[in-house]
C-alpha cells in the first residue's frame, strides 16, 4: 500500500507541473497562485518520505525537486508560511535535545535575518493585513452566537453585517474590499476562526476531539508523511481555507485516513441487501454531483479570469457555470456579480431584460446574502438602466444597509452621490462626495464621472 499512495503522490504532482506549464495564467486550473502552491505542499512530504532504494523512490526524489521549486519559488507567498513552520519544528527539536540556547539564538537571528532580507514585502504585508481583516471579523461573528455559531454554510451570508468590526482594533489597515467591489469574502482565510463564527464553541470542540482521536504513534514512513501532509494544512488553515478547497481538501482527507487506518474501531453488522441499495444509491449520488461539478467549474474556472479581459465571455462562461450545475453557492454569487459587471463594462453590447436582471440578482442575494458588492452592484444597475423611480425604495433600502454596514466602502459613498444626483439632493450629494473623497481609495473612474454629472 504504501508504494501506491507514493506513486500516486508522484503522478499528481507530475500532471500538476505540467499544467502549471501548459496553463500558467491560469494556474494550472486551480484557480490562483495560493491554491496551486497548497496542492504542491500537501504533497511534498509524500515525495520526501517516499525516498527509497526503488523505482517508486527514485521517482518520488526526482519528482520532488521541480514540486519544491514550485512551492519555494513560485508566485505565492506561503512559502514563507511553510519556511516558518519548518523553522518552528527544527527549533521545538533543539530545545527538547536541550540546546535551549541554541535555538532561542537562530530563532531570533533567523527572524532578524528574515526581516532584513525584506521578506515583508509591501505585498506581503497587505496579505497579512488582509488576514487580519477577516479573521477579527471571524470572530466577531462567533462573538454575537459564542455556544452555537451562525450555523452551517453561514459565513458568506453573515459575514457582510460584521465586516467592518475589526476597525475598532485596527483602524490603520483599511478594508481589502474597497479596492474591488466584483470581488467577495469567499471565506475567513482562517479555518479555525470559521468553524468558531459556523459551529461555534461546540462545533470547535467536536472538531478537536476528532482531531485527538485521529493523533497516534507513527508506524512507518506513510504514517510520517501523513502526519507532515496534516502538519502543513494546520499551518495553511491561518490563513486559507484548505479543507473547503476540493484538491486540498482531498489530499486532507487521505491522510486523515491514512494515520487512523489500523487504530481501534468500531464495527456493526448490518443487513447486506440494505447496505447494497444504500451504497449503490450513495455511488449514483456522488457521480451525479462530481460529474456536473467537473461541467460547472470547466466554466467557472474562467469566470473572474477574464471579467477584465473579455468580460462578455467571462459573463458566457459564469450563466454556462450556472446551467451545468446550481448547487455551488459561490457561482450563484458570482453571477449576478458578473452580470453587473458586463451591464456597466459592455452597456452598448450587452442588454438584460428587467425581469432576468431581478432574477439573477435574487440568486445572487440568495447564495451571498446583503453582500457589499452585491449591494453596490444592484444599486448602480437600477441607477443606469432607468428604474429608479420605479424601484426607489429599494435602492433607499440598500443604500441605508451599505452606509451602515460597508461606510468605509468608496463604492458606497459614489452610488450614494449616484443617487442624490439623481433625485436631485443637494445636500446629500455634496455629503456623500465628501465621505468618497476621504476614502483611500478614489476610484478615479467613477469619481470624474461624478465630478463632471455636478458640473
Amino acid at each position: 500500500m504504501p508504494s501506491i499512495v507514493f506513486l500516486a503522490a508522484v503522478a499528481m504532482c507530475g500532471a500538476g507541473l505540467v499544467l502549471s506549464y501548459v496553463y500558467p495564467q491560469y494556474f494550472a486550473g486551480f484557480g490562483n497562485e495560493n491554491f496551486q502552491t497548497e496542492f504542491f505542499i500537501l504533497l511534498l512530504p509524500f515525495l520526501f518520505f517516499g525516498i527509497r532504494k526503488s523505482i517508486v523512490g527514485v521517482l518520488c526524489g526526482i519528482m520532488l525537486i521541480p514540486s519544491a521549486y514550485m512551492v519555494f519559488f513560485g508566485p505565492s507567498h506561503q512559502r514563507w508560511l511553510i519556511l516558518a513552520g519548518l523553522a518552528v519544528l527544527g527549533l521545538v527539536t533543539l530545545w527538547r535535545w536541550g540546546f535551549r540556547w541554541a535555538a532561542l539564538i537562530i530563532g531570533f537571528s533567523g527572524l532578524n535575518a528574515g526581516l532584513y532580507a525584506g521578506a515583508l514585502s509591501r505585498n506581503l504585508l497587505d496579505s497579512i493585513y488582509t488576514r487580519i481583516e477577516l479573521t477579527t471579523n471571524a470572530l466577531a461573528m462567533w462573538g454575537s452566537s459564542p455556544f452555537f455559531g451562525k450555523g452551517l454554510g453561514s459565513f458568506n451570508v453573515e459575514y457582510p453585517n460584521f465586516q467592518e468590526a475589526h476597525f475598532s482594533l485596527f483602524p490603520w489597515i483599511g478594508t481589502t474590499f474597497d479596492k474591488d467591489m466584483m470581488y467577495f469574502v469567499g471565506a475567513a482565510h482562517n479555518e479555525f476562526a470559521q468553524i468558531l463564527a459556523e459551529y461555534g464553541l461546540a462545533g470547535f470542540i467536536l472538531a478537536c476531539v476528532f482531531a485527538w482521536f485521529l493523533v497516534g504513534k507513527p508506524r512507518d514512513r506513510l504514517d510520517w508523511a501523513a502526519y507532515g501532509c496534516l502538519y502543513f494544512v494546520g499551518l495553511i488553515s491561518l490563513v486559507e481555507f484548505p479543507l473547503q478547497n476540493p484538491h486540498t481538501g482531498l489530499i486532507a482527507a487521505v491522510s486523515a485516513g491514512l494515520v487512523a487506518s489500523g487504530r481501534k474501531t468500531i464495527s456493526f453488522e448490518w443487513p447486506r441487501l440494505p447496505v447494497l441499495a444504500t451504497a449503490s444509491c450513495a455511488a449514483l449520488f456522488i457521480g451525479y454531483v462530481a460529474v456536473n461539478s467537473w461541467r460547472a467549474y470547466s466554466h467557472f474556472s474562467y469566470t473572474q479570469t477574464l471579467l477584465s479581459s473579455n468580460t462578455l465571455e467571462a459573463v458566457k462562461r459564469n450563466f454556462d457555470a450556472y446551467r451545468a450545475f446550481t448547487w455551488p453557492r459561490h457561482i450563484r454569487h458570482q453571477l449576478g456579480l458578473t452580470v453587473a459587471t458586463g451591464l456597466v463594462k459592455m452597456e452598448d453590447r450587452l442588454e438584460i431584460e428587467p425581469k432576468a436582471a431581478d432574477q439573477v440578482h435574487a440568486i445572487a442575494r440568495k447564495a451571498g446574502g446583503r453582500a457589499t458588492a452585491i449591494e453596490v452592484s444592484r444599486v448602480e444597475y437600477l441607477i443606469h438602466s432607468g428604474r429608479g423611480e420605479e424601484r426607489f425604495d429599494e435602492i433607499e433600502e440598500s443604500l441605508a444597509w451599505l452606509k451602515q454596514n460597508a461606510s468605509h466602502h468608496n463604492a458606497t459613498w459614489i452610488m450614494e452621490a449616484k443617487w442624490a444626483l439623481l433625485t436631485r439632493n443637494p445636500d446629500r450629494l455634496v455629503y456623500a462626495y465628501a465621505k468618497a473623497q476621504s476614502m483611500p481609495n478614489k476610484l478615479p473612474g467613477y469619481m470624474d464621472h461624478i465630478e463632471t454629472m455636478i458640473a
